[in-house]
């Protein structure tokens, strides 16, 4: 009688172990699903647009997941941004956003892919004006590479 017991006991416990285990398993897979979801794509199609929608509506790209490609610039202070080349009414201009975060620093002009999440920076403590920025989860060298880097829209 008391064996049974030990049997029955024995089998209760390896089924909610075998239940714990699926329950952790399915955490696991949600969690690097939603590591993987990408918010926001910039790339050639309609670039300077998605940079500027970033730009004004704070709202709906705060702590989203983007991914961008693009050239490496950095400005006279020395900021690294990830852009394209648009056509102005005084000629070409870098128009991008600046990377943040511990990553590997590549040369001006180098074409890449960054991951990352989209943030926004006080620029201005007395209107409250905030800038957006990419903190680089990723950067890997672009595989391919635009003829051109100017892009018009």
């Amino acid at each position: 009688m008391e064996s049974k017991l030990n049997k029955k006991k024995i089998l209760v416990i390896g089924i909610v172990a075998v239940i714990v285990i699926c329950i952790i398993v399915a955490i696991i897979v949600i969690n690097k699903q939603k590591e993987e979801k990408i918010d926001v794509y910039i790339n050639t199609n309609y670039f300077i647009t998605k940079i500027q929608r970033i730009l004004n509506e704070e709202e709906n790209y705060d702590n989203k997941t983007v991914l961008i490609s693009g050239y490496i610039h950095y400005d006279e202070s020395g900021r690294i941004f990830i852009a394209r080349n648009g056509i102005t009414s005084s000629g070409k201009k870098a128009f991008g956003l600046m990377l943040d975060g511990d990553f590997e620093k590549f040369s001006e002009g180098k074409w890449v892919k960054v991951k990352g999440k989209i943030q926004y920076l006080v620029s201005d403590y007395t209107t409250g004006e905030k800038v957006p920025y990419i903190h680089v989860l990723t950067i890997n060298e672009a595989k391919e590479q635009p003829d051109d880097r100017n892009v018009i829209n």
